[in-house]
């Protein structure tokens, strides 16, 4: 399944967490590539369905190559929910997730506070965001989206 992103769009992704972890990969997928393209993740604390405070701007990887583009990172996370991020400078196309309709509303229910209306589920947010840096704190209005699907982003232990 993949995904043609828009340039200047940050992607918020839901990230929820059982229990402590020490992460050490952050990436994406490239499944078709665009010249002089790149993508830059991050990582937000959360607090009513919203990001906050920036934990790591992990920098950026190249997007004019196809395949995995990952990150050596060292990030230290507790229990809890957290926003991933991504910003493209281009529209390269990606992997994406698909989620369930019952996913769907566990998201909508324990990421974003429940912020639904009649039967759309949220699944991720976004908002217009120049290429660059990540803010600090987060600031500016989210647009919530009941799409099935969202780009990929994946945090790893290795």
């Amino acid at each position: 399944n993949t995904q043609t992103v828009t340039a200047d769009r940050l992607y918020i992704l839901p990230l929820m967490l059982g229990a402590a972890a020490t992460f050490t990969r952050v990436g994406i997928l490239v499944t078709s590539a665009v010249a002089s393209s790149n993508a830059r993740l991050g990582l937000y604390n959360m607090a009513d369905g919203v990001p906050t405070t920036l934990i790591a701007d992990f920098g950026a990887v190249s997007t004019a190559t196809t395949g995995d583009k990952e990150i050596t990172i060292s990030q230290a996370l507790s229990a809890g929910c957290y926003a991933l991020v991504v910003v493209f400078n281009n529209t390269p196309t990606m992997g994406r997730m698909t989620v369930s309709s019952t996913d769907a509303g566990n998201i909508a229910n324990n990421f974003w506070g429940g912020l639904h209306s009649g039967s759309a589920n949220y699944i991720y947010a976004y908002k217009a965001f120049t290429y660059g840096a990540l803010a600090s704190p987060f600031t500016g209005s989210l647009t919530y989206t009941n799409s099935s699907t969202a780009p990929f982003i994946w945090l790893r232990v290795v």
